[in-house]
């Protein structure tokens, strides 16, 4: 039956491709570095204890049903097709006896290793416990490990978070249609998608409850933070990393990424949202838009090395809440490393024990593309849904520069990224030009413009200079000096179609003008230009976004693939996972970064697009598992 649905998904998300070259896009880079505003002193010397998740023999209460096929689960159609019934009767007196049985573990625990700490418990997707245990050594892990009663002792690993156009391309815009959904205003209803990842921020537009209405026995967990439309909101801090100040709720603070509001809104925006970007404003949706969200944070700012990821501890707990609470599909966006034998990982048991509760659950494969053998724990677990990520077929960039005039300009000199330089007045939201500009080579001067120019040669123009030999900035000083209303420097033969961001050097301080760098086909197509032209040729340096095209259905190359460690062919499915846009990642410092939209990429990005496809499957075929 699984089986079935992850052939589903990729029928529907291989229906339809409409067509974007990919400008520079953001890849959420991972593992985390630390945010502008995170210090490097802050993040130097927080100590943490070394923590072990210990699992006892006894199957947990979502597993309990494959020992016992008459218990605690409700069957929707045929005896492989459950929901676990976490109240009944059975159930409350099967976790009764894990409680125990835990308890009395832990006690014989405690007489082995004195040192040992109680922190998480979990009975429903994995029966065991989570343990601080200082200063214990290889031995004392070996003796833990051979207690009467423990399964298996797993380390406490650490994870990193790993759509206008994307709706066609995965043809959900046509299971829309379909009679048992009956329109975009209906897709994803009642269906619910729990999101693991670093928060929800509710005042985001994408997430407008106007026209929801909490279904029964919700809100759950802080409902401070919930809406008719995020209907539970839970946090997980480490005890020995509390969380930075503002960041103490299940939404992101100002220190945190806007990754798991992102994800969110790939999965379940609501319909209809305008989405702004560099000026360019566009009509976007989620996949699943009537979607109830449930909203689990893992990944939080705290004052250590490992700010912004999570652990294997709270990861379990996250996960176990998200089945207890009723989550349809499940949605991680964050992984570990390829070379973890997912045996060794929790959360892989965790997972798949979600699976068997009835719950369908997806994972990013990850970001350490293009080499073989890429896709990290727990993204390979066997009984869930991995995704890598493709190109979609149109998005949104911004960054171009274009020579306008005459008529006649060749397509190989319009719309070619640029370079930004860190000194002079950078341009922003407004064009530069259209404006005349002239190669300072025909001046009868080297291109490399290192040395002063003829006085007023350059005025009113932007001027056109080679890179090499001496500093950018010493090059656009020059230009300046020269009455240049601009400059634009294009790259060295060695440094080819290369992009480059230019650091400042000598006069970096006196300049006052913008400048810009481009690819060195750009740069000598533009002399030639000039050549044939004269006086008359014309360029713009446009920072606006606009709606490219690129070809579709392209491996992104940082999607992790296959094999795995295992020999398993993962992963199971791609989705759209470039130049995503979504709630989230906006411009601005601090909480308004959460509260308007971006575009980034990352199989973080493909991930939820899956989920909300899961979502209308499940919602055509709620017989489905």
């Amino acid at each position: 039956m699984r089986k079935r649905l992850v052939l589903a998904i990729t029928l529907l998300l291989a229906l339809l491709a409409p067509a974007v070259h990919a400008a520079p896009a953001r890849i959420v880079a991972f593992p985390w570095a630390p945010g502008p505003t995170q210090t490097a002193d802050r993040m130097a010397t927080q100590q943490v204890a070394e923590r072990w998740i210990v699992r006892l023999v006894d199957p947990p209460l979502a597993q309990a049903p494959l020992a016992r096929p008459d218990f605690a689960v409700f069957t929707l159609g045929s005896p492989e097709v459950g929901r676990l019934q976490l109240d009944s009767p059975a159930a409350q007196q099967y976790r009764s006896r894990l409680d125990q049985l835990q308890t009395g573990m832990f006690a014989q625990i405690q007489r082995l290793l004195p040192q040992a700490q109680l922190q998480r418990r979990y009975a429903i997707v994995f029966n065991g416990m989570s343990m601080a245990l200082p200063g214990a050594d290889a031995a004392a892990i070996d003796r833990l490990r051979a207690m009467p009663g423990v399964a298996a002792v797993y380390p406490d690993l650490r994870y990193q978070l790993n759509m206008f156009s994307s709706i066609p391309q995965i043809g959900a815009d046509q299971l829309w249609k379909s009679r048992a959904i009956g329109g975009q205003q209906n897709a994803g209803a009642g269906i619910k998608i729990a999101i693991i990842d670093s928060g929800i921020k509710i005042d985001n537009p994408f997430f407008n409850p106007a026209g929801f209405s909490y279904p029964r026995g919700f809100p759950k967990g802080d409902t401070a933070h919930t809406t008719p439309k995020v209907i539970v909101a839970r946090a997980y801090f480490r005890p020995d990393l509390p969380p930075l100040p503002g960041e103490e709720t299940p939404e992101p603070g100002p220190e945190a990424s806007s990754h798991g509001t992102h994800v969110a809104g790939s999965a379940a925006g609501v319909a209809n949202t305008n989405a702004t970007l560099n000026g360019l404003t566009e009509v976007i949706s989620g996949v699943a838009p009537r979607a109830y969200l449930m909203n689990y944070k893992v990944f939080y700012e705290n004052n250590s090395p490992f700010s912004g990821q999570s652990f294997t501890t709270e990861s379990i707990a996250a996960l176990e809440d998200a089945v207890a609470d009723g989550a349809d599909v499940i949605s991680n966006s964050w992984g570990g490393r390829p070379d973890v034998d997912p045996h060794f990982d929790a959360i892989v048991v965790a997972a798949e024990a979600a699976v068997d509760a009835g719950v369908t659950v997806i994972f990013s494969a990850g970001n350490d593309g293009p080499s073989l053998s890429t896709a990290g724990s727990p993204g390979f677990g066997a009984k869930f849904i991995s995704v890598g990520a493709t190109t979609t077929a149109k998005t949104i960039a911004s960054g171009f520069v274009d020579v306008t005039a005459p008529e006649g300009v060749p397509d190989a000199l319009k719309q070619k990224a640029y370079g930004t330089a860190a000194f002079g007045p950078p341009i922003k939201d407004t064009m530069f030009g259209p404006a005349p500009y002239l190669p300072v080579v025909a001046l009868g001067v080297p291109s490399l413009a290192c040395n002063p120019l003829p006085a007023r040669s350059l005025a009113g123009l932007v001027a056109l200079i080679e890179r090499g030999t001496c500093p950018f900035s010493q090059k656009v000083f020059n230009a300046q000096q020269a009455g240049a209303s601009a400059a634009m420097i294009y790259n060295s033969e060695a440094g080819g179609e290369a992009v480059i961001q230019m650091a400042p050097g000598p006069h970096a301080q006196e300049i006052t003008i913008p400048a810009v760098s481009v690819p060195r086909s750009m740069g000598l197509g533009m002399i030639d230009w000039y050549a044939k032209t004269g006086a008359a040729a014309r360029v713009q340096i446009d920072p606006r976004a606009r709606v490219i095209d690129q070809t579709p259905d392209v491996l992104a190359p940082f999607s992790s693939r296959g094999p795995t460690f295992q020999g398993s062919l993962k992963p199971d499915v791609l989705a759209p996972g470039v130049n995503i846009l979504s709630s989230g990642f906006a411009e601005g410092e601090g909480i308004q970064k959460h509260l308007g939209f971006g575009a980034v990429s990352g199989t973080s990005m493909a991930a939820p697009q899956v989920a909300g496809a899961a979502a209308l499957l499940k919602q055509v075929h709620p017989k489905w598992s």
